[in-house]
């Protein structure tokens, strides 16, 4: 009799890792397409296009669009730099001058 094989679980199984070059453009693709055309114009396959990537490259990393979507306007968010922590640690006297900042980046055309 010959060794038992033994069944591999495919999420733990040896691999490439993710390259963070593709979760970025996938990222920036879904965020530029919900901008230019909202939820319904931003579908898996023209962000997969945008991206230069296949879907099943999206599909391997979010469950669904609205993930991909909320994520993406999450790294936007955070990108920004205007959090929650930033406003906390913003003293009295620099907080004119943060949202005077901020201003400048919500009127930014993409933000609108």
């Amino acid at each position: 009799m010959g060794t038992p094989i033994k069944s591999r679980n495919p999420r733990n199984a040896p691999g490439r890792p993710r390259s963070p070059v593709v979760d970025q453009a996938i990222l920036r693709a879904a965020l530029e397409l919900f901008i230019e055309y909202g939820v319904a114009g931003a579908s898996i396959e023209k962000i997969a296009k945008r991206a230069g990537v296949g879907k099943t490259s999206i599909y391997r990393r979010w469950s669904n669009r609205e993930a991909l979507l909320a994520q993406a306007i999450e790294a936007f968010r955070n990108a920004t730099g205007y959090t929650t922590d930033v406003l906390d640690r913003t003293p009295p006297h620099d907080f004119a001058k943060l949202l005077i900042d901020a201003c400048e980046v919500i009127a930014r055309p993409e933000i609108r």
